[in-house]
C-alpha cells in the first residue's frame, strides 16, 4: 500500500483548509502592543528578544513560548509567570487568558493560530524548520535563519497575515513566496514546503522503549550525570557538560550567544559560533550514542536553544 509522505500530507490538509500556513499566538503586550509570537519566541527585556516587554521587571530572558503536541504553552525561563495569583511555570496559552509577568506587568492572549500546515524552509546545511513571522537569511559564517532584522541580510522573508513574501537583497522589489519555491541567498540554495503543525513544534519521534522512560539529569557545572532507569549513569563533561548545565541554570532555553558566552572567554562572535557548534555536534553525538534522547538539547531553529525536558523528568541543580 503506498504511504503518503509527510509533505504530501501537509500540502493536502493546507489544500482542505486554506489558512494563513503560519502558527502563532497574539499577545497583547503591558504596553497595548498586540505581537504574533510563533514557537521558539523568548519574551524578554532586551529589544532583541521576539516578544519585547520594555520594563524593569522583565528579565532579559523572563519567557519562552512554546508549540508542543499541537498547542502553545509560556515557559517560564529566568522570571516567574503567574496565573490567578499563583505561580506557574509553565502557562498553557488559550485565548482571553491573563499571565502576570510581574505584579503589574500581564501578558493577554488575544487569539491562538493554529493552521494544519505551516510554511517551512531548508537549505545547504540548513535543517528543515517553520518560518517565524519575519525573519532574514544570513550565509555568514553560515546559512541561517534569523528571526531579528539584519540590515547585511541577503534576503527577507515576511508574512503579512494573507501571504508570504521574499525579498531578496539583490532585488529591487519584493515577490510572493509559496510552498515549493526554490531560490538563491549568496550562492545558497533554498527551498520552501509545508510542514504538518505537529512537526513544527515540539514533536519527537522515538525509537526504543527505553528512551521513553525518564531522565534524571544531574548537573555539577562541567560534570553532568544522567540516569534512565537501572541503566549505569551516562556522564557528559567539558563543553558539552557547561552547555547543560548553563541551560539547567537559565531556566530551560537560552539564545545561543548567551549560552556561549557564559562557556567561553571569548569575545570574538564568529569564534564563538564555531566553538558552540563543535561542541553542540559533540554533545548530541553522546546522546545518540548513549541511546539518549538526540533532542534532549535542541536548537529551535530562531536563535534559541532548549533543554527538552518530558513530564517525569527530573533535573538536580548540584551546580
Amino acid at each position: 500500500m503506498h504511504s503518503e509522505s509527510p509533505t504530501s500530507r501537509a500540502r493536502a490538509a493546507a489544500r482542505a483548509v486554506p489558512e494563513r500556513l503560519l502558527a502563532g499566538v497574539a499577545l497583547r503586550l503591558p504596553s497595548g502592543q498586540v505581537v504574533l509570537a510563533t514557537h521558539g519566541a523568548i519574551v524578554g527585556r532586551l529589544a532583541s528578544c521576539a516578544v519585547h516587554v520594555d520594563e524593569p521587571g522583565i528579565s532579559e530572558a523572563h519567557a519562552l513560548v512554546s508549540l508542543r503536541a499541537g498547542a502553545f504553552r509560556l515557559l517560564a525561563l529566568r522570571g516567574r509567570l503567574a496565573i490567578d495569583g499563583a505561580l506557574v511555570k509553565d502557562a498553557p496559552l488559550v485565548p482571553g487568558r491573563e499571565i502576570h509577568l510581574t505584579p503589574r506587568d500581564t501578558l493577554r492572549v488575544e487569539r491562538v493560530q493554529l493552521p494544519r500546515a505551516v510554511l517551512a524552509i531548508e537549505g545547504d546545511g540548513l535543517p528543515r524548520q517553520a518560518l517565524p513571522p519575519s525573519c532574514a537569511i544570513v550565509t555568514s559564517p553560515r546559512l541561517q535563519v534569523t528571526p531579528q532584522y539584519r540590515d547585511d541580510a541577503g534576503a527577507w522573508i515576511w508574512s503579512n497575515g494573507t501571504e508570504w513574501n521574499l525579498r531578496l537583497a539583490s532585488a529591487s522589489g519584493a515577490r510572493p513566496l509559496r510552498d515549493g519555491e526554490s531560490f538563491e541567498v549568496d550562492g545558497k540554495t533554498l527551498t520552501t514546503s509545508l510542514m504538518e503543525l505537529e512537526d513544527a513544534g515540539g514533536a519527537t519521534t522515538f525509537g526504543p522503549v527505553l528512551d521513553l522512560e525518564p531522565l534524571v539529569i544531574e548537573a555539577r557545572y562541567d560534570v553532568v550525570n544522567i540516569r534512565r532507569g537501572q541503566l549505569p549513569p551516562v556522564t557528559l563533561v567539558g563543553k558539552p557538560a557547561r552547555i547543560v548545565c548553563e541551560l539547567v541554570l537559565l531556566g530551560g532555553a537560552a539564545d545561543w550567544d548567551v549560552l556561549a558566552s557564559e562557556v567561553w572567554d571569548d569575545t570574538d562572535r564568529d569564534s564563538l559560533r564555531r566553538k558552540f557548534d563543535v561542541s553542540m555536534v559533540r554533545l548530541r553525538q553522546k546522546l545518540r550514542a548513549s541511546r539518549l534522547r538526540p533532542d534532549l538539547v535542541r536548537p529551535l531553529g530562531t536563535g534559541v536553544v532548549e533543554l527538552v525536558l518530558h513530564p517525569r523528568d527530573q533535573v538536580i541543580d548540584a551546580s
